[in-house]
């Protein structure tokens, strides 16, 4: 991730990294990263654009995150980390 938005959404929200790892302790860095890109609001093509990754790449890693926070179907995952 490019640091500079990186530390500017970091400095937007100061305390979202520990509080996520505190509920979901077994998240890794690359899941991490995508949860402060959601949590900026980004979508998928932005978030693509930034790891330098393919579309179908973050699809596919958000769907895994969405699996390994146990979120039931009705649950978005945006708003589901946009509120933590």
């Amino acid at each position: 991730m490019k640091n500079s938005i990186k530390t500017k959404i970091i400095e937007l929200y100061p305390n979202f990294p520990k509080k996520i790892l505190e509920i979901h302790p077994d998240i890794t860095p690359s899941e991490l990263e995508l949860c402060i890109l959601i949590k900026y609001n980004m979508g998928v093509n932005e978030i693509a654009s930034i790891l330098s990754k393919n579309k179908r790449t973050i699809e596919t890693k958000r769907y895994r995150l969405r699996k390994k926070l146990q979120l039931n179907r009705n649950v978005k995952l945006n708003n589901y980390i946009i509120k933590i």
